[in-house]
């Protein structure tokens, strides 16, 4: 059976693992710490204040550098978010065997997300796109570029290959699994049960929605059975 894949995707990765911002090589000598601390501090100030808060001041004394260091790495308070956003969140990288083994490693890549220390950023910067706040439009369009298109296309391979049935709708797939996992996370406050049970409740939801998944096609116009392929074939 081929392989799930995309052009260019990544190495082989059975959960998602957390992303090190990679440092950028361009610009003037920089401690290579720095970087990673203006990043994490342009999504901590934004997080906890909003985006009227976020100053180049505000992330330099978050950061824990100088104004003058902060300008000669990025120009404006706009374009660190835009990367730290791109370095935090970044694409669901790697080949998978079945469509079960892909839709696992993306549940957990957004619980891992949503229980993070820059889940509030990711909330508050869904909420600002809507208003149409610069950049947070071009920040929300471009996560989307780097996660949601790319599974899409995987999901769309495995429709064609045959191991999700034809009636199979991806975006009410793709929210039947996020859906849960937010609720699941942001509707009491999270707490270490919460996190302690998270790899069996992904894997559950999954396992339920792939089941369900099979037996909906008369719901959806379909005539006939439709069983997923053997394992292993």
């Amino acid at each position: 059976m081929q392989e799930l894949s995309v052009e260019n995707a990544g190495k082989v990765a059975a959960e998602p693992v957390p992303v090190e911002p990679a440092v950028r090589k361009v610009g003037r000598p920089l401690d290579e710490t720095a970087e990673k601390r203006i990043l994490e501090a342009g999504l901590h100030v934004y997080s906890r204040i909003g985006w009227r808060g976020v100053t180049m001041s505000a992330i330099a004394t978050e950061a824990g550098v100088g104004k003058a260091l902060l300008y000669s790495r990025f120009p404006s308070t706009s374009k660190i978010l835009e990367a730290a956003f791109e370095a935090y969140i970044p694409e669901l990288t790697g080949e998978f065997s079945t469509v079960r083994d892909l839709l696992l490693a993306e549940a957990h890549r957004v619980a891992d997300l949503y229980l993070s220390d820059v889940a509030l950023a990711v909330r508050r910067v869904q909420i600002d796109a809507v208003a149409g706040i610069e950049p947070f439009d071009r920040i929300a369009d471009g996560m989307n570029e780097r996660t949601v298109l790319p599974l899409r296309r995987r999901i769309q391979v495995a429709i064609s290959e045959g191991q999700l049935p034809p009636w199979t709708n991806v975006t009410s797939l793709l929210d039947v699994i996020e859906g849960p996992i937010r609720m699941h996370v942001f509707a009491p406050a999270p707490t270490d049960g919460v996190r302690s049970d998270m790899a069996t409740y992904t894997e559950h939801l999954v396992d339920e929605q792939l089941l369900l998944l099979a037996h909906v096609g008369p719901m959806r116009g379909y005539d006939g059975a439709w069983a997923p392929p053997a394992s292993g074939s």
